[in-house]
């Protein structure tokens, strides 16, 4: 179904009343705006191999949009909700791994944590050799991510920050040769940067068409206070 305004903000909306009233929701924890460009990059990329770090219900609800995947590790590094997202599992091809913090005190240093505080959480995909179609930027220490995320995609492959909106992850880019960023008013949370070495992003997204709806989107989320 194409997106439209009035489906995203119903969608958001009722996304929050099952999180504040009922305290729970099968969606990843994005607006409906990222999540209608992510499932259309996915469903027009239709990766087979994947990488994700920081994993969460978006983990399921992905890969179930992928009927050629062959494997999507997540890697998490909260235990208690490592055992959440591992129990919401059945899709075969889904690996979730726990990989706790190197320095449990990383929260000292900064929120979200520091290359030395996660280094085996960030390198570990790369010490599996494999590489990747698509890869989500999600979890902790993500502009290091980013770095690893550079050299495990393909030529052809995408990779997507989430919470792009946060200009300190886009500080120090690696060399994609290809960007769309979206942003919007939230300062702390939200937004998507979509980037890939070979492929332009326009292959796999209609990029004008989901500016617009953001855009729309933006101005009445941001009258009703939608975060």
């Amino acid at each position: 179904m194409t997106p439209t305004l009035i489906s995203q903000l119903r969608r958001d909306i009722q996304d929050q009343v099952n999180r504040k009233v009922h305290h729970r929701s099968d969606l990843p924890w994005m607006k409906s705006k990222e999540l209608d460009i992510l499932s259309e990059v996915l469903d027009r990329l239709g990766p087979a191999r994947c990488l994700e770090w920081g994993a969460g219900a978006s983990t399921a609800w992905f890969a179930a949009r992928l009927p050629g995947l062959e494997h999507w590790l997540a890697i998490e590094h909260d235990g208690p909700w490592f055992e959440t997202v591992h129990a919401r599992i059945r899709h075969p091809a889904l690996e979730v791994v726990l990989q706790p913090p190197d320095r449990e005190d990383y929260r000292v240093r900064g929120r979200d944590g520091t290359l030395e505080d996660f280094r085996t959480y960030v390198t570990l995909p790369e010490a599996r050799g494999e590489r990747y179609d698509f890869i989500l930027v999600d979890g902790r220490a993500r502009s290091a991510c980013l770095d690893i995320a550079f050299r495990l995609l393909d030529d052809r492959g995408v990779v997507a920050l989430h919470d792009a909106n946060r200009e300190a992850y886009r500080a120090a880019l690696p060399p994609f040769g290809h960007r769309e960023l979206f942003t919007d008013w939230r300062k702390n949370r939200g937004g998507l940067l979509l980037a890939s070495k070979g492929r332009p992003i326009r292959e796999v997204l209609d990029v004008d068409r989901h500016r617009r709806l953001w855009s729309r989107h933006d101005l009445i989320a941001k009258t009703l206070f939608l975060r």
